[in-house]
């Protein structure tokens, strides 16, 4: 009975499964650009008209949203590349490599959001006082938090599915967005309500601090992106379905 059967290539099942999720992964993130995309030019449109330098410093950090998906889209695209004499084990490196890029671009711009910061506090402490604050800048944040914490939810809940370690890597990003946001609604809230106009440059020091942190974060764990567990989970699936065949 054994002769009849065909012997199933647990490495192409492995390989199909991969792309499968990488291709579920494109599509996710992709979803994830659009948005991005949207919030980050409205934060950087009504933070310039509010003279909000904590919503001009989250737009911002959105902007390193927009570039972080990017890489990652870009590293999925050539992970999905087929093993060859350079590359016995495939190119998953890449997506290593992409999650690496996109925290070195976070750091880079929470640098430029602490330096703005920094000198608009200074600028308070001289004297310099911005016009007043608008209400429009706290609805804009409060719209930016409760869009990133549902795709957080988004991201993870398709990231457990499919053991995707960019997505998960996303869901990390799109939470720190949230909080962020959090943190700039208050800050603008209480330098428009409460008059305290120091609030908003210290908020975006503090929220520069944030990404640089977050940014330093993500690049440390780009070694560990290599979704081992999504091997282990294709290889157990892999394993079943050769001994039902041989059954």
């Amino acid at each position: 009975m054994l002769k009849n059967v065909k012997p199933i290539s647990i490495s192409n099942l492995i390989t199909k499964a991969s792309h499968q999720r990488i291709e579920t992964s494109r599509r996710v993130l992709f979803l994830n650009l659009i948005v991005y995309v949207l919030i980050a030019g409205a934060e950087l449109a009504i933070g310039t008209a509010d003279h909000s330098t904590a919503l001009l410093a989250d737009g911002q950090n959105n902007l390193t949203g927009i570039v972080s998906v990017t890489a990652l889209i870009v590293g999925l695209t050539f992970s999905k590349r087929p093993s060859d004499d350079f590359h016995l084990e495939g190119h998953w490196q890449f997506e290593s490599l992409a999650v690496f890029l996109a925290g070195l671009g976070m750091f880079l711009v929470g640098l430029v959001c602490v330096w703005e910061g920094i000198t608009q506090t200074f600028g308070f402490l001289a004297g310099h006082y911005t016009a007043p604050l608008k209400g429009q800048a706290a609805y804009m944040a409060a719209i930016s938090g409760v869009t990133m914490l549902s795709l957080c939810a988004f991201n993870h809940f398709i990231a457990r599915k499919t053991q995707s370690s960019s997505l998960a890597a996303s869901a990390r990003d799109f939470l720190s967005d949230a909080l962020t946001s959090t943190g700039t609604m208050l800050a603008i809230i209480g330098a428009s309500l409460f008059r305290i106009h120091w609030i908003d440059p210290v908020a975006a020091l503090l929220l520069g601090c944030f990404i640089i942190w977050n940014g330093a974060r993500f690049s440390a764990q780009a070694p560990k992106s290599y979704p081992m567990a999504s091997v282990q989970s294709c290889a157990q699936t892999s394993s079943t379905k050769y001994s039902l065949s041989v059954v």
